[in-house]
């Protein structure tokens, strides 16, 4: 990574963690799978791209089946568990508030297309 990416990277991690304060955010995969068979679904759902090829199928099929959106994030588990302040790896989290997901989607967006 750039530089720059990495500014980038460490600003929308940190506004992960303003929705984690916030208590806007869903962790594990497990609880990701149980928030997105409930009502309201969550908007958006995260994944670390360092997570195993297992969990990786399993999010992106429930989030395809529930129709919500998931984005891959260009960092190791143990980094989002880090931006979270969680102890061990973290594979997925979903984000519960519509506001807090379409900002994130602008952020990802812009990081990409720089």
């Amino acid at each position: 990574m750039k530089g720059e990416e990495t500014n980038e990277m460490k600003h929308f991690l940190g506004f992960l963690g303003l929705c984690r304060r916030a208590g806007k955010i869903v962790c594990g995969t497990p609880l990701v799978c149980l928030a997105l068979q409930k009502t309201p679904k969550p908007p958006l759902v995260l994944y670390a791209s360092g997570s195993s090829a297992a969990t990786k199928k399993k999010i992106e099929s429930k989030c395809a089946f529930y129709g919500v959106t998931v984005r891959e994030l260009p960092i190791s588990p143990a980094d989002l568990a880090a931006a979270l302040g969680k102890g061990s790896n973290l594979a997925a989290v979903a984000i519960t508030d519509p506001g807090f997901a379409d900002a994130m989607q602008k952020k990802l967006a812009t990081m990409k297309d720089s």
